[in-house]
């Protein structure tokens, strides 16, 4: 089975993007590593210092309308705009059974094998905010502020190759081209917003409940 763990980060967060990778492989030896740059590398830096893992520029992926992204976007909503974009690039050049995406701030634990088996009958994986009232809505974050930033966090995300998760990668990234904006006033919250969808619109989609998958400020309570 072909496994690969993507991400996507512009050039000041390569550190955190090695350290989250570096984490991963530690747990998970069998996948390979695919860091998506958004930015151009233009010997600013050694790319040979981040073997084994594949980094590859976004603008070298034949992305439709990456150009105007760029100028349209700033850099984190150029971030998350890509993630859509490169999956769907990953899945047509490398062909992995499974796909795996992480945010670049992330540290890994622990192996995968349980996420991996809920995708044995489940076409995409995602992970809620939070899965029990919060304690107090005097403190941040609060209920209400995953109404309008969203009711699933874009930092963790899996794919099994099939159908469905072609079918929502198009979907994902067709918004993504022009409606990736931070504008709560207008309910737009990135990338991450129109996750809150994905269970309504695609079949098998696997909700990722357990206490040890995604844990950050906002489910630490």
């Amino acid at each position: 089975m072909k496994k690969i763990l993507y991400t996507v980060c512009s050039a000041n967060h390569l550190a955190h993007c090695k350290t989250m990778a570096d984490s991963f492989v530690a747990f998970n030896r069998e996948y390979t590593v695919v860091i998506a740059l958004v930015d151009k590398i233009e010997g600013r830096f050694d790319a040979n210092e981040f073997a084994p893992y594949r980094l590859i520029e976004a603008g070298e992926m034949g992305i439709p309308g990456f150009a105007a992204m760029t100028e349209q976007y700033s850099v984190i909503e150029l971030n998350c705009a890509m993630k859509a974009f490169v999956a769907q690039y990953i899945f047509k050049q490398m062909s992995p059974d499974l796909l795996f995406y992480l945010d670049s701030d992330i540290q890994v634990f622990h192996s995968f094998e349980i996420l991996e088996k809920m995708l044995d009958n489940n076409a995409l994986l995602i992970t809620p905010h939070f899965t029990q009232p919060l304690p107090d809505k005097t403190f941040v974050p609060r209920e209400r502020d995953f109404i309008r930033s969203g009711l699933f966090n874009a930092g963790f995300m899996a794919f099994s190759n099939g159908e469905i998760a072609s079918k929502f990668l198009s979907w994902w990234a067709e918004h993504m081209q022009d409606e990736c904006y931070y504008n709560f006033e207008e309910g737009m919250g990135v990338d991450q917003v129109w996750l809150n969808l994905v269970p309504l619109l695609f079949d098998k989609v696997g909700i990722v409940n357990h206490p040890g998958a995604n844990l950050a400020y906002w489910n630490l309570h």
